[in-house]
C-alpha cells in the first residue's frame, strides 16, 4: 500500500507573523475532507503495514523502550487520526498504559467511523487508544486522565510549525516529564512564517531559526537532551519569495526535552 497522495510540499512567501501569513487566507486546511481523507489513509497503512521502517516513529519508540520500567502515558497533541499508535512496534508498546490522540473534533468525528469499518481483527483497537477533543484539553483534563504513577511524554508530530503561539505550554507541560517534538524545519539564522501548499490548499507556517525552538522552551523549564534527525515523507528544500529568491532551508529535526519533572536519566 502507498501514499496515494504522495508528494513535495511547496512553500511560497516570506512572513513576519502568522497574523501577516494568515490574514489572505480564508478557509483551513486542518478543517478540509482532504485533511480528515489523508488521516484516513495514514490510519489504513499503519493497521494494514504498521512493521514498515517507512512510517515507524523511530524517535519515539527509541524513548519508550530506554524508559525505566515504568508506565508510561502518552499525549500525541494534534495527533490526526492516532496512526502512530498503531504504527508502534508491539515491544515498546507493550509499556504504554494509555495513549491519548488530542485533535480537532470535526476529525475525531471523521475518524473514528473508519477505524470501526477497517478494524477488522480485534486485536488491532487497544483499550489503551483514546481521543480527545482539543476544546476539552486543560489542566482539568490532565489532572483527571494523568496519573503520578506514570512516566507522562507529551508528544508532537509535524504540529509545532503550525501552531500560532506557544503559550498555552505554560499551564501543561508541568505534569509531563518529556516532550519530544518531531519534524521541525530550520532556516540557519532565520524565523519566519511561509505559506505552505498541502491538502489543496494553503496552510500558514511557521520555519524556525535555528535553536530558536530550544530557547523558548527553556522559559516553560525544558532542557534539551537530543536532537535527532526526522525521517520526513516528504519536504521542501527552500521557501520560495516572489519567485526569485528562495531561502534554504535545513533538513527537519526531531528534539527531545525533559521537564523540570523529570528525573535525570539518559535516553536515546
Amino acid at each position: 500500500m502507498k501514499f496515494q497522495n504522495f508528494r513535495h510540499l511547496n512553500y511560497q512567501g516570506v512572513f513576519k507573523s502568522f497574523e501577516e501569513s494568515n490574514a489572505a487566507l480564508s478557509t483551513s486546511a486542518f478543517e478540509s475532507s482532504n485533511w480528515i481523507d489523508r488521516q484516513r489513509e495514514f490510519l489504513d497503512i499503519a493497521i494494514h503495514d504498521g512493521n514498515s521502517k517507512r512510517i515507524r516513529p523511530e524517535n519515539l519508540s527509541a524513548l519508550l523502550t530506554q524508559l525505566p520500567d515504568k508506565e508510561i502515558c502518552i499525549i500525541d497533541f494534534g495527533g490526526g487520526s492516532g496512526w502512530l499508535y498503531f504504527a508502534l512496534p508491539e515491544v515498546t508498546l507493550n509499556k504504554v498504559r494509555k495513549y491519548f490522540v488530542v485533535e480537532k473534533h470535526e476529525l475525531i468525528l471523521g475518524v473514528l467511523p473508519h477505524l470501526e469499518s477497517i478494524k477488522g481483527d480485534s486485536s488491532v483497537v487497544s483499550v489503551k487508544l483514546e481521543y480527545s477533543s482539543t476544546t476539552t484539553f486543560d489542566q482539568e483534563w490532565l489532572k483527571r486522565n494523568l496519573s503520578v504513577e506514570t512516566t507522562n511524554i507529551l508528544y508532537m508530530n509535524s504540529v509545532i510549525q503550525y501552531l500560532p503561539e506557544l503559550e498555552f505550554l505554560e499551564s501543561i507541560l508541568p505534569v509531563f516529564e518529556f516532550v519530544l517534538i518531531e519534524d521541525v524545519t530550520e532556516h540557519s539564522s532565520l524565523s519566519f512564517w511561509t505559506h505552505q501548499t498541502y491538502y489543496d490548499t494553503v496552510i500558514p507556517r511557521k520555519i524556525f531559526a535555528k535553536n530558536e525552538l530550544s530557547r523558548e522552551l527553556m522559559y516553560y523549564d525544558c532542557s534539551l537532551i537530543e536532537e535527532m534527525r526526522y525521517a520526513s515523507w516528504e519536504n521542501s528544500r527552500y521557501v520560495y519569495q516572489d519567485n526569485s529568491r528562495r531561502y534554504k532551508l535545513n533538513n527537519p529535526k526531531s528534539y527531545l526535552y525533559q521537564t523540570a519533572l523529570s528525573t535525570r536519566i539518559r535516553v536515546l
